[in-house]
């Protein structure tokens, strides 16, 4: 659960790569490091092209904000993320087609649609027990060796796109 709230917004818009050289990276081994308040947050610019993963035909870009924050408590065996995904359309073509995408995108419970800058706002809480998500939900997390970020890889290796999310510890 854990960790498909932390891809939400990337498995449709991906990650910048803020990676941070000075940091030395390891796998999570013990849900005791994730205890804390953790944000991360991303901002990123696509063709219509690039984020379908597919030719359109239209000139329109993509901008995709992304915030996520997430509250691990060790010692009452919770986990809650808050997340807020912002999809913002421009271009030539954006007036033209505006309505079949948000008929497409905006149907979903959790979507605010925003006429006046064409935009598309989801946003939501999930909760649960660490023991709903168990152990193997670490693996995919990264943390730096003073404890106070986590990263998670997303993106295709085969196709060369590696990109991180970055969490800081508030």
């Amino acid at each position: 659960m854990l960790i498909a709230a932390l891809a939400f917004g990337c498995m449709f818009t991906g990650c910048a790569d803020p990676e941070d050289d000075a940091d030395v990276w390891s796998p999570v081994t013990s849900v005791n490091q994730l205890n804390g308040k953790w944000k991360g947050s991303y901002s990123e610019t696509f063709s219509a092209d690039e984020y379908y993963g597919e030719e359109t035909g239209y000139e329109i870009n993509i901008t995709t904000t992304e915030i996520i924050e997430m509250d691990v408590n060790v010692s009452s065996n919770t986990v809650t993320v808050k997340y807020t995904q912002v999809i913002k359309f421009s271009g030539k073509d954006v007036n033209s087609v505006w309505e079949l995408i948000k008929l497409s995108m905006g149907e979903d419970d959790d979507a605010t649609v925003n006429d006046s800058d064409k935009s598309i706002t989801y946003s939501g809480t999930e909760s649960g027990s660490l023991s709903e998500f168990g152990d193997g939900g670490f693996e995919d997390l990264e943390i730096n060796q003073k404890g106070n970020k986590l990263r998670q890889q997303m993106g295709d290796e085969e196709k060369g796109n590696i990109r991180y999310m970055i969490f800081n510890k508030q």
